[in-house]
């Protein structure tokens, strides 16, 4: 265990339980809120773990120097940064244009950016101090149902509206007609969608119940 490893729990203790790597969350954590060096170190403990077997050790080594660019930004080593930038180029590419839920071409091309900005300038002055540096999202992870639990709330959000077309109809005084009319409005505008929200339910649950099992 390193030195640095209690800090690294505390950095990473929020991206625990998720569907990726602690310290791959934590890396981007750490990337967005511009702490670059803390960034690199995060992802460095899960790097150096896996070792050169791992199957994401050129991405994370990618990853890593890509923070490492940033760190010589911040401290005006302009020569290095752009070097950090190629080199987290050549280990990037060779992986999917989109891995573990981030878009690596957008990547690779966001560090084409900041190597222009530097060459354009001959290295002689710091974009970094002229542009924000770039927020690093990953890609929604497809959950099983949670696409159709959408879509089902997106189908009672639009009954309810087209519900509300039919209110003025309802302002009248209450006399015995429109109590007994309005329970059988309602019955049958929701009936049809409070059952299928209900059969959707039940047919989402039971993967669920079967796994559960073994």
């Amino acid at each position: 265990m390193s030195k640095k490893s209690p800090k690294i729990a505390a950095l990473i203790e929020g991206c625990r339980g998720q569907d990726l790597p602690a310290h791959y969350l934590g890396y981007f954590e750490c990337f967005n809120q511009q702490l670059f060096y803390e960034a690199h170190d995060v992802l460095e403990e899960l790097w150096l773990a896996e070792g050169r077997s791992g199957k994401n050790y050129g991405f994370y080594k990618g990853l890593i120097q890509f923070a490492g660019a940033f760190v010589h930004l911040q401290k005006d080593r302009l020569n290095p940064a752009a070097a950090l930038f190629r080199l987290s180029q050549t280990y990037l590419r060779p992986y999917a244009h989109e891995h573990q839920r981030l878009d690596v071409a957008e990547l690779i091309a966001c560090g084409d950016e900041w190597i222009g900005e530097l060459e354009r300038c001959s290295f002689s002055s710091n974009p970094l101090g002229a542009k924000m540096p770039p927020r690093l999202l990953l890609r929604s992870a497809d959950r099983p149902g949670a696409h159709s639990k959408q879509s089902r709330l997106q189908t009672l959000l639009y009954f309810t509206r087209w519900m509300r077309r039919f209110t003025p109809l309802m302002d009248f005084d209450m006399n015995w007609w429109g109590v007994l009319a309005m329970p059988v409005g309602v019955v049958i505008c929701f009936g049809p969608v409070i059952v299928a929200w209900a059969l959707a339910e039940k047919k989402s649950e039971a993967p669920q119940k079967r796994n559960g099992r073994h």
